[in-house]
């Protein structure tokens, strides 16, 4: 039999996310939905980069092509692809189907899903309530000093729906809490919250910083505010004199709407700086800005964003004193607006639209 036929038959029946755990059961794998993820065994970022479905792996850092399983025991292996398929055909790493300790117990799985999903639908209801609490709760005063050292205004709360709880579970140690601020993710098509992300506000015994409920993959923090630009049905393009600024966490974001959205900036954030493969409806919906700035710590993901929307503008942070200074930075020392519409008037392609961004 061919390579790519054996490869094929063994795509059919083999379960990657058992094949996985086989050749590395010492990750630290975690069940997020129907896939596991676990810090990246070859470049060993994170601690979701490397992920696995029923039928592919992928590493969001080193490895942004899926792999199919003998892709995967190949790239795992240090083995050529001929000499992968014959060791997953002889059953060389043990009989991919057998029911072995790390199988999957898919009955747990299934629970386990149906239990974040009600965690997820809880979490939104929470949203408004979260949000008062914020607002007017003596509870929540951390959280709002927290804000208001960050820059960020009441205004901005609202506008963002930003909420407190009073303890949420730390990822890496389940038994702990601590106090976050929480915003929902909205869904770009239908307008509705799909899944709320928590900042905690103090320093976390384990370093854990933010945690969710639902998933972000594929959706861009604060889609609610271009919603109008997506309609289809419209014959105005209000964003062709407009500037878009993509970044990489949710608080830059709302850093840079509350400096510059007066002035016809809009701001998305991709809510990590794994998710660097923007969704198709943003690229179209980018691509019709006057001027879109793609801004990232890392100047080589700000290239890789920019490369998907047509003349748009890669922005690395500035470094002072060896620290990445970012757009909430930025908002708290003053100089947020500036630093935006200069690398804006740089992007926009003639005089007659800089000018047009001037009387803005």
């Amino acid at each position: 039999m061919k390579v790519a036929d054996a490869a094929k038959t063994l795509r059919e029946r083999t379960d990657v996310r058992e094949l996985a755990q086989r050749l590395r059961p010492s990750l630290a794998w975690r069940r997020h939905g129907h896939e596991l993820c676990a810090p990246c065994p070859m470049c060993h970022a994170g601690e979701d980069r490397f992920y696995v479905g029923a039928t592919y792996a992928a590493c969001r850092q080193c490895h942004p092509a899926r792999m199919d399983a003998a892709g995967l025991v190949a790239w795992l292996e240090d083995v050529p692809m001929h000499e992968a398929v014959r060791r997953l055909d002889a059953n060389a790493l043990e009989p991919v189907t057998s029911a072995a300790t790390v199988t999957l117990d898919r009955q747990k799985e299934e629970q386990d899903e149906q239990r974040r999903e009600q965690w997820r639908r809880d979490a939104i209801a929470g949203v408004e309530p979260a949000h008062e609490r914020l607002l007017r709760s003596p509870a929540a005063a951390q959280a709002r000093s927290y804000l208001l050292a960050r820059g960020l205004t009441p205004a901005t709360w609202s506008a963002f729906l930003l909420g407190y709880v009073s303890g949420k579970r730390l990822p890496k140690d389940r038994e702990q809490t601590a106090p976050v601020v929480s915003w929902p993710v909205y869904d770009e098509v239908t307008g509705d919250a799909c899944a709320v992300r928590y900042r905690f506000v103090t320093e976390t015994p384990t370093g854990d910083r933010y945690t969710s409920a639902g998933s972000t993959r594929g959706r861009l923090f604060g889609a609610q505010l271009v919603r109008e630009y997506l309609d289809g049905a419209r014959d105005w393009y209000a964003e062709g004199r407009r500037c878009l600024v993509l970044v990489e966490g949710e608080l830059n974001a709302m850093s840079v709407h509350q400096a510059c959205s007066a002035t016809g900036v809009d701001a998305l954030s991709t809510c990590s700086e794994a998710q660097w493969r923007l969704p198709a409806w943003c690229v179209e919906l980018a691509s019709r800005y006057g001027a879109v700035l793609t801004w990232f710590d890392k100047p080589e993901t700000a290239a890789q964003v920019a490369q998907q929307i047509p003349r748009a503008l890669p922005v690395r942070s500035p470094v002072q004193d060896g620290k990445k200074v970012d757009a909430n930075d930025m908002l708290v020392s003053g100089v947020l607006g500036a630093f935006v519409q200069t690398l804006r008037a740089r992007a926009l392609p003639d005089d007659h639209a800089r000018e047009c961004a001037l009387w803005q």
